[in-house]
């Protein structure tokens, strides 16, 4: 069966989350390394939310995380 974050992990695919307290150090750094990078959303709470895009709760993140492998591969 296909996960319910089918959309967010194509989403997600070749590409990095990150979470930080100082987003414009991240930035200053992706730019210093010719790497694309922006702010897409916030974390805080029990969700991960996309700005205008959808919002998740960590537990779920956490399923898909742990379950797409062993579905993949067995």
């Amino acid at each position: 069966p296909r996960s319910t974050l089918f959309p967010y992990t194509t989403l997600f695919r070749s590409r990095a989350v990150v979470t930080t307290t100082d987003a414009d150090a991240v930035l200053a750094l992706a730019e210093q390394r010719g790497v694309a990078a922006r702010v897409i959303g916030s974390t805080g709470g029990d969700a991960v939310a996309v700005q205008g895009l959808f919002e998740v709760g960590i537990d779920e993140l956490r399923a898909a995380s742990e379950e797409t492998l062993p579905a993949l591969f067995g």
